[in-house]
């Protein structure tokens, strides 16, 4: 099975954050839903928004999820005296902050009636993992702020979420070990009061 880390969160909330975080904008006379730009952030630089209203995701954590984790091989084949056993998939939670950017009030509140109208504080994030098949990661809501600040003489709208995603990376090799084919029990005979 393949395995789930940031390249593949990283897509998935670009996908799923085009697919939902909108704007009413008027186009050819109508006023219309229009997606806003996502991208991934560098965290370490100062954050440049080239165009208003967008999203910016990043990545600022990452911990061995030890509480999801139990160590028992998985069985696997028999071949020829030998059987194989899955090494279980290692759970992490990656800590991830998704910011919301508009220039006008009427669109911060836009962005944010779809996402949470259809995230809340908990989802299950739908992820391609690295093998090319479909996963679920179970998303929540950790943390929310307020940091709006000015600009000069105008306000940037600027609303913060922090949330842990559940990952699993299943890179390790299967293991083999004998195991037996045979049992031979000898017979043993009891008799009253002798063993």
């Amino acid at each position: 099975m393949g395995s789930v880390w940031l390249a593949e969160i990283d897509k998935s909330l670009i996908d799923t954050i085009k697919s939902i975080v909108k704007t009413m904008e008027r186009v050819n006379g109508e006023i219309v839903p229009v997606p806003v730009d996502a991208f991934v952030r560098n965290p370490e630089g100062v954050v440049q928004i080239a165009k208003y209203p967008c999203v910016t995701i990043f990545n600022y954590d990452v911990r061995f999820a030890g509480y999801r984790f139990d160590p028992s091989p998985i069985r696997g084949q028999r071949a020829d005296g030998r059987i194989t056993l899955e090494q279980p998939a290692l759970p992490y939670d990656l800590y991830y902050q998704i910011d919301f950017w508009a220039k006008y009030n009427e669109d911060i509140n836009e962005m944010l009636r779809r996402w949470h109208g259809t995230i809340g504080k908990n989802h299950l994030l739908k992820v391609i993992d690295t093998e090319g098949n479909q996963r679920f990661s179970p998303m929540t809501r950790i943390d929310s702020a307020n940091a709006d600040y000015a600009k000069g003489d105008q306000r940037i709208f600027h609303r913060v979420f922090s949330y842990k995603i559940w990952v699993e990376l299943d890179e390790r090799p299967p293991i083999q070990v004998p195991y037996a084919t045979t049992v031979q029990v000898d017979k043993v005979e009891f008799k009253e009061g002798k063993i």
